[in-house]
């Protein structure tokens, strides 16, 4: 029989051990579900990433310099780094190329050998990972870590690498390098071991649930995609739609309000009930929704989306807001016997109210919505706010064009602005200069400087007034011109974020086309891809502009960026309007450009992931405008 001294070591390991994911589980509701965290950065807490947290809060915990999570592509070709904390230096980090798990031979990698082999590593010592790793040491991670496998000798301190284990199948490697100041050791040892066993056991976990919620998103979105862009392009009736929406997500009934004019919140479609109960709720609705009473207004006004599981639980978190009209007819007088659950998510586009989408009763086990369930259906809710959105602004298209022309001449100016301030002061900083001298030679010389500062400045104006009184009709252009002076505008912008940008043109001269048009195409198409290359640190930013010709005397500007890509599930709805993934975007600018490719005779093309891993937008034009008579 055990002693109880003889157990205190293994109650210590396991009080050890519970603290530990105690302390990981509080730092991860602190940093996405904690209100006043949230509140607190919100652009922040909008980008944190889990499994970012949680190696960067395990690391602080193991003590450990550097810590890095390998992950395998699905066809278990190539190992790709991850994520990555520490003492890095991100500008390396491009510079580590992926492993081809194809090869297994010595110098191959250690990461990739923890990988095959199944098998935690353990190296205490440079000595330790060059002779207990079978000829596997030199990789790809020395020379970006270390500056080659000289300086690792030097260097290098300690490493434990565990392979991300799901049954005997492999997802990858987690690695923590090296100690930093306080830590027990110069090595990781048993415990600590123990602790990264378990760690990467966590993190297969996360890894594989969100590829499970990415496949789901992968089915459904596609399908909910479809629905919107076939109903959006011919709108009749909501009812395919929600039909659509309530077979996804199991519920027996799916409903529709949307805001009028007078913001009067009125049922506009509802499915899963009898042509009688439809009939019954014809012109339901509630006038002035801020002041009326019942559950629907209630959640827009508070603009947070709900989420009750049984009649009692919406009977006592609902403020007294559920008693109505709608449970009279859908229910039959009799919610608590025939009411199983409901999620409400109201839609709204910035602070603008839209309306409010519902589901109600799910009708599989267990019953009630998920908080997976939850996810789905507030994108779906999002999705189709802007569907709505962009039905609503059809009528009002010339509207959206003219706004859309004074942000682009916003935008001009902005660049105008900073450029002419620039040469106002090196103007005044020269005259002051010349204030000072006092032999007349240098004055004479400043001042004929100063008169070139002005004829720079003129240029800016003189490209300026162009844009703004560009003809209505067609003219002869030159590309080069158009492009270059829109860049030119521009490169204080980029250079002051440190934005790469090339352009190319493969033998398209002159085009007979409408200048003002050519040049909106082309300051949206460039405005959109700053924003996408400005909203990444994870790669170098570039911009590349190539001009090439095309069959059927007709030609190809190409708009290409090194951002972070546009996801498949929105891929159909990037060039509706107010359509954005930017916080302080308007969502009209591929919009305008939509509209004047099409007018102009001409095809847009979007290509997501481009060879950069961002998008490529490719119009195709005729050289020519069919003059209208």
């Amino acid at each position: 029989m055990k002693t109880a001294d003889a157990e205190a070591p293994l109650f210590a390991e396991k009080d050890r051990i519970y603290r530990m994911f105690s302390e990981i589980a509080q730092s991860l509701r602190l940093a996405f579900f904690d209100p006043e965290s949230i509140r607190t950065n919100e652009s922040e807490a909008a980008g944190r990433d889990i499994l970012q947290h949680v190696l960067d809060h395990t690391r602080q915990i193991l003590k450990a310099e550097k810590c890095a999570l390998f992950l395998a592509d699905v066809p278990a070709t190539s190992l790709i780094l991850e994520r990555v904390s520490g003492e890095v230096n991100v500008e390396k980090l491009k510079d580590i190329a992926t492993y081809d798990l194809r090869r297994t031979g010595p110098g191959s990698g250690v990461t990739p050998w923890v990988y095959h082999r199944r098998k935690p590593f353990n190296a205490r010592n440079f000595d330790e990972l060059q002779f207990n790793s079978e000829g596997h040491w030199k990789g790809n991670w020395d020379s970006p870590m270390y500056g080659g496998s000289e300086n690792a000798r030097a260097k290098f301190q300690c490493v434990y690498m565990a392979p991300l284990m799901a049954g005997d199948q492999a997802l990858g490697v987690i690695k923590y390098e090296n100690r930093t100041s306080g830590a027990a050791g110069a090595y990781f040892d048993k415990k600590e071991e123990r602790l990264i066993d378990m760690i990467a056991a966590l993190v297969t976990n996360l890894v594989i649930s969100q590829r499970i919620e990415r496949n789901r998103y992968d089915r459904i979105l596609p399908v909910i995609s479809t629905a919107l862009v076939s109903h959006f392009d011919k709108p009749s009736s909501y009812e395919p739609l929600l039909e659509t929406c309530r077979g996804i997500l199991s519920a027996d009934i799916a409903s529709l309000f949307l805001l009028d004019e007078q913001s009067n919140l009125m049922l506009e479609s509802i499915v899963g009930v009898s042509q009688d109960k439809k009939d019954r709720l014809r012109g339901f609705g509630y006038e002035e929704y801020r002041k009326a009473k019942g559950l629907t207004p209630w959640i827009l006004t508070k603009k947070t989306p709900f989420n009750v599981r049984s009649y009692p639980d919406l009977r006592g978190r609902s403020e007294n807001h559920h008693l109505g009209k709608w449970d009279e007819v859908i229910y039959e007088g009799r919610p608590a016997e025939l009411f199983k659950s409901l999620y409400s998510v109201p839609l709204v586009i910035g602070d603008e109210p839209i309306g409010v989408f519902k589901v109600e009763n799910k009708n599989i086990p267990p019953y009630y919505f998920t908080e997976s369930d939850e996810r789905l259906f507030d994108l779906i809710g999002r999705l189709i706010a802007v569907g709505v959105r962009y039905a609503k602004t059809r009528v009002n298209e010339q509207y959206l064009l003219q706004m859309a022309r004074n942000v682009e001449l916003g935008y001009l100016a902005a660049g105008i602005s900073h450029q002419f301030n620039t040469y106002l002061q090196r103007m005044l900083s020269g005259a002051r200069l010349a204030l000072d001298i006092c032999e007349k030679q240098d004055v004479r010389q400043e001042l004929i400087q100063i008169m070139s500062h002005i004829g720079q400045a003129n240029k800016v104006i003189n490209l300026f007034s162009s844009m703004r009184t560009a003809s209505s009709g067609a003219a002869d252009i030159r590309l080069d011109e158009v492009i270059e002076s829109v860049l030119q505008l521009s490169g204080e912008r980029f250079r002051d974020h440190l934005v790469d940008v090339s352009y190319h043109n493969f033998g398209v001269d002159t085009v007979h086309l409408n200048l003002g048009e050519v040049q909106s195409i082309v300051i949206n198409l460039i405005n959109n891809a700053f924003d996408a290359v400005t909203g990444t640190t994870e790669r170098a930013r570039t911009v590349e502009i190539v001009v090439r010709p095309d069959q059927d005397d007709r030609f190809v500007i190409e708009v290409s960026d090194s951002g972070l890509g546009i996801p498949p599930h929105l891929r159909n709805f990037v060039f509706a309007p107010y359509f954005t993934t930017k916080s302080e975007g308007m969502g009209i600018g591929l919009y305008l450009v939509l509209r004047l490719v099409n007018n102009m005779g001409g095809r847009i093309k979007l290509v997501s992931p481009n060879d950069h891993g961002g998008a490529t937008f490719s119009v195709n034009l005729p050289r020519q405008t069919q003059e209208k008579e």
